[in-house]
């Protein structure tokens, strides 16, 4: 199977999604909905995990470079949209669940602050976390959108470069353009700010966010920034509050899904729409990536499995294959943190969160810390980890955008 060669950088599938979007934009909710009222109405709808959860894109990761497939495999696929999108063509078609989803998660969040506003008591615990959710299950849908639809973010021109649409009613009457790009991250940035004041310490489930998950949104947005430093202090932030890890040697590889979800480590459980490209069938590991894995590294036998000759990743924190998981990890906090400390040249603590996450992923008798002290050897080691952890994870795209900007890291994209 080819692709065409083509950079990075300029293969920013929204741009040529977004302008012909509007009429899933102008998609009207069914007139027999009942308007919430009260508070507890809120708290119910905000409880919908197919509505708020398990809906975001897939896109950015199957035109990523994480896996391949064989060309008899990419024939068979049934999803055309998604059949074109690995070999980047016709990608405008894919947009019906890719695009629409995260704006119905923005249409019934808004829906849901417009009625706290009218209920006007804010001094009530249980209205404040009802908005703190809704303001973080709006930066997360605009976040989604961004991160796959969008350039990367580049200060210069951020003004002048478009974003998305930035829908803040549930008014689907109002016809929107596209916001700059700058203020398309300076909106998402505030909705995950006020959501952090408003937002409880500790949630019942995982499927609805705390202080920590807006914390690492927050991290996780400015780091696509290449906004070090706020970075660092969110990561930092959200760690401060949770920093679990599993520990990969306590770990069953012998299941045939190792990862339950809703475990440890999982900050915010969010996944993608389904798509069988990605899945274990058809998605073929790149061996230079498996072969990073080195013997000690638990990883190598918990994230994947032999399909025949061939690797198949199985590692899903969702803990079965309905869409790739997207959310939001103590992990990643970690590896957010020691890219970071990298870059703000404070080695000492990029060495410590990244030693801290390794040491629960490798084989107690073969773990070795990291020691390097060389800034570009080790911001290297750290991107390499990156990748390892975040393996389907949909952070593999905005990485391959803002890594492009960088001539060590940038990367033309072929297929096998």
């Amino acid at each position: 199977m080819k692709k065409n060669l083509l950079t990075i950088c300029i293969l920013f599938i929204g741009v040529c999604l977004l302008s012909g979007c509007s009429e899933y934009l102008e998609l009207k909710p069914d007139a027999k909905m009942a308007i919430p009222k009260t508070v507890q109405d809120c708290e119910l709808l905000l409880n919908d995990y197919g509505t708020f959860n398990n809906v975001y894109p897939y896109v950015g990761e199957i035109a990523s470079d994480n896996y391949f497939m064989n060309s008899s495999d990419w024939e068979v696929i049934n999803e055309i949209d998604d059949k074109n999108a690995y070999i980047w063509l016709d990608i405008p078609a894919v947009l019906s669940k890719q695009w629409q989803m995260p704006y119905k998660v923005v249409f019934s969040a808004n829906l849901i602050m417009e009625v706290l506003d009218k209920i006007n008591t804010p001094s009530q615990e249980d209205w404040e976390v009802c908005y703190g959710t809704a303001l973080f299950f709006r930066a997360f849908a605009f976040h989604q959108l961004l991160d796959v639809f969008t350039e990367v973010y580049q200060p210069n021109n951020a003004a002048s470069t478009l974003g998305i649409p930035l829908r803040l009613s549930s008014n689907m009457e109002q016809s929107l353009p596209r916001a700059s790009l700058e203020k398309s991250y300076d909106q998402t940035i505030s909705d995950y700010k006020k959501a952090i004041t408003l937002l409880p310490t500790i949630v019942q489930s995982k499927g609805l966010p705390a202080k920590a998950s807006a914390y690492a949104g927050l991290a996780r947005l400015l780091l696509s920034m290449q906004n070090y430093e706020e970075a660092y202090k969110y990561a930092d932030s959200a760690l401060t509050l949770n920093a679990q890890l599993l520990d990969y040697e306590q770990m069953n590889a012998d299941l045939e899904n190792p990862f339950v979800p809703f475990n440890n480590e999982v900050l915010f459980q969010a996944s993608s729409t389904y798509t069988s490209v990605l899945s274990e069938g058809y998605a073929k590991i790149e061996m230079e990536l498996y072969d990073a894995y080195e013997d000690g590294d638990l990883r190598k036998r918990l994230f994947f499995r032999e399909n025949g000759s061939d690797k198949v990743f199985r590692g899903s924190y969702n803990g079965n294959p309905v869409g790739i998981f997207v959310g939001l990890t103590t992990a990643e906090m970690f590896l957010v943190k020691a890219e970071c400390a990298v870059r703000l040249e404070n080695f000492d603590s990029a060495k410590a969160a990244l030693n801290q996450l390794l040491k629960k992923r490798w084989r107690s008798t073969s773990f070795q810390e990291v020691s390097e002290n060389d800034a570009t050897k080790l911001l290297e080691i750290v991107l390499w980890e990156r990748r390892k952890e975040l393996l389907f994870r949909g952070q593999r795209w905005p990485d391959l955008k803002r890594l492009n900007l960088d001539a060590q890291f940038r990367k033309h994209l072929r297929a096998q």
